[in-house]
């Protein structure tokens, strides 16, 4: 087993990088749970707006990692399995120049994030399903929740939360024949795999808001494309074929009567293939 330090994910960090700030717990319920906290926090540690801002910078932009979460959490009010010493459960905050993107942008340019870097490590293909999961050999490795924080004083922090199946073998049985982890590379620790991530995140976080370059990239990676598929939106079981992802990364699906229908996470609560 690989122990997670704060020293060694910042190891692998380009040196304009090493000076960021990095929490490592053994056990957290949520490291979006926490942060959410360490933020309102900060934002009440003053009383002046001109020096909270200042106050605010000081935990504008970090890292957090555990080794186990008790209370993971995932989409939808969906938990996300985080046992011990197998896993990476991390979240990365930072304060957005111009303010808060769409919940889509801010997802797939995380999504994108991690299929660089695991890709990067392993020479492996890496498949997304919209909006926030990444999958292995048509199981699912990784997912991603991000959520904003505001307080009246900042533009908003972005909270970008992922967690990743490294090692784990053993899965709850509701989740045990889609979940999967990571393919296994024994010379691959976890803090590489945090440290890749982050860096990844950090390009992806400095786009302009308007910036799709990734587009095509997202959009090679979209797993059921093509596929005929059944969803809920607004508590109704209705049915579609995606056929991809537009410019801002809401889904594009074909319904029976021919008509496209766009769908965004606010929408929708799962998305699965439909069974023959």
């Amino acid at each position: 087993m690989d122990k997670l330090d704060r020293s060694e994910i910042a190891a692998f960090l380009p040196d304009e990088l090493k000076g960021l700030n990095i929490e490592v717990f053994e056990e957290i319920d949520s490291t979006n749970t926490y942060v959410k906290k360490k933020v309102l926090e900060a934002a009440s540690c003053v009383d002046a707006p001109d020096d909270a801002r200042a106050c605010l910078a000081l935990g504008a932009t970090g890292l957090v990692v555990a080794n186990r979460q008790t209370l993971g959490r995932g989409r939808s009010g969906h938990s996300f399995y985080s046992p011990e010493n197998t896993g990476i459960y991390m979240s990365y905050y930072y304060t957005p120049e111009n303010g808060l993107t769409d919940a889509e942008i801010i997802t797939t340019r995380a999504a994108i994030a991690v299929v660089r870097a695991l890709e990067a490590l392993y020479h492996e293909r890496f498949m997304i399903k919209w909006v926030n999961d990444i999958y292995y050999n048509d199981h699912k490795i990784a997912g991603i929740l991000t959520e904003a924080v505001t307080t009246g004083i900042n533009v908003g922090t972005v909270v970008v939360g992922i967690g990743i199946n490294v090692t784990t073998e053993d899965f709850p049985d509701e989740i045990a024949d889609r979940a999967g982890s990571l393919p296994l590379k024994e010379d691959i620790s976890r803090n590489t795999i945090i440290s890749f991530v982050t860096r990844e995140l950090i390009k992806m976080s400095s786009l302009p808001s308007d910036d799709r370059s990734y587009y095509d990239e997202y959009d090679l990676r979209l797993m059921l494309k093509g596929e005929r598929v059944s969803y809920l939106e607004k508590g109704e079981t209705k049915y579609g074929t995606i056929i991809g992802v537009n410019k801002d990364f809401a889904l594009r699906l074909r319904d029976d009567t021919g008509r496209e229908v766009l769908i965004d996470s606010g929408e929708i609560s799962e998305i699965r293939k439909k069974s023959p």
